[in-house]
Order: C-alpha cells, then structure tokens, then sequence
C-alpha cells in the first residue's frame, strides 16, 4: 500500500496544475536529506557506525531500490506516456517514500477507517509536530476526510501539535529524520542482538527448545531506556 502511494504521488506530479492535489504538492518539502533513506550507504555506514539502525536504513534502502527496479521493469518502462521517466526516476522515488514515511498517518490510529490501508497522506494534518505529551484522536470525517480530536482546548495562533507514537530515536529518525534532545526519555530504547555461538555443543538442541517458544537462534531485543521498564524485562523486537 505505502509503495502503491508513492506510484501515485509521483503519478500527481506528472499533472503539474491540472491536479487536484497541485497545492499540498507544492507545499510538500524537496529537501529531505535527513532522512536516511536518502542517504548514501556510506553516509549510513559513516553517521550510524556502530548502531544497529544503520542496518535497518541500509535494509530499507535495498527495499526501496529493490520495490523500485520491479516497478520500473514492469510499469514504468513499458507504459512511459503514463509513467514519464524524467518524473518516475529512482531518485524520485525515494523521495516519495521517505515523504510518505515521514508524513504518513497509520490507518490504524483513525477510528472508522479500515486499518490494512497502511499509512496515509492526510493535507493539513500531517503538517502537525509531534509532542509526546499529546493525547488526540483521529477520527474518519465528513466526504472522506479524516477528523483531528483535540486533547486541549486552543487559542487563535496556538500551535498544534500531534503524536507520531511511542517510539524511539531510532525509529524517530529512521521514518521521521529527527529525534528528541532527551535520550533518556522513557520511549527511548536501544536494540541489542542476541545469538547462540556457532560452535556450541548444545547449539541443535537449544534451537529445538527455542522453536518450540517460537523463538529463533538470533533475535534482536529492544532495551529501553527507562529504569522502570527496563525491571519489566527486554520487549523482542524482530529477528536481524
């Protein structure tokens, strides 16, 4: 769904003022170099050495090139009239994924609306800051629009924020391209692999008992950086 959206914002652009979408088009930054979907591998290797998200950027981008090569070998090369390759470039196409990632509102967090969607481009409400302190709700509005539910009251001029969710710098940084200045705020968290050595005697029988949990003989746990939900013990985050 989020690669079909990126196709279709692309698609808008290729009708410049004849699209319905022309103003939140214009409005929508090109500059995105924060992102590191956009960053070169080496950028990645360089600012993110050491750190287990600079595998996920590197994966993500190999995704997106990868999502982009099938697309262009099955669509846009073979239909250019509908799909221009001055527009549909891979550069272009990053940069359609990083503002979709970085702007996109989850289906899920609006009530009423079918949560397989995937993320949504909603004008007006994703041009909101986030404020971890926020407490609102979507909601699916009037002739397809989608309703902001304030948690406060406000004033004429008052800034409005929104919530991207509970999540850490990393993930932060990875879909948004910013991150908090606290790294001991309680969303906070650092992702640590934890793997069974290759040459352990007991290594086919501690995979069968793992199995057997469900679980595999790597996996990637998140730990956060709160004391208190550190006692709780590690949260499984994914297989690396």
């Amino acid at each position: 769904g989020d690669l079909l959206l990126a196709v279709r914002l692309l698609h808008e652009k290729t009708r410049g003022k004849t699209s319905a979408w022309a103003p939140y088009l214009a409005a929508l930054p090109v500059d995105l170099s924060d992102s590191p979907v956009l960053w070169t591998a080496t950028d990645v290797t360089e600012l993110l050495v050491g750190v287990l998200m600079g595998d996920d950027a590197l994966s993500l981008r190999r995704s997106i090139d990868s999502s982009f090569s099938l697309l262009s070998s099955v669509c846009f090369k073979t239909m250019p009239e509908t799909f221009p390759p001055d527009i549909f470039t891979d550069e272009a196409f990053r940069w359609a994924v990083a503002t979709i990632l970085s702007r996109g509102i989850p289906s899920s967090s609006i009530s009423g609306v079918d949560a397989a969607l995937g993320l949504l481009l909603v004008p007006g409400l994703d041009c909101a800051n986030h404020d971890d302190g926020v407490r609102l709700q979507f909601a699916a509005g009037a002739h397809g629009g989608v309703a902001l539910v304030a948690d406060r009251s406000y004033a004429a001029g008052d800034q409005v924020f929104t919530t991207y969710g509970p999540k850490s710098n990393a993930q932060m940084l990875l879909s948004m391209g910013f991150t908090r200045k606290d790294n001991r705020h309680p969303f906070n968290s650092a992702d640590i692999t934890l793997s069974l050595p290759p040459d352990d005697d007991l290594r086919s029988s501690k995979i069968a008992v793992l199995q057997q949990r469900g679980l595999a003989p790597s996996m990637r746990f998140r730990l956060p950086a709160s004391e208190s939900l550190l006692r709780r013990g590690l949260s499984i985050s994914y297989p690396p």
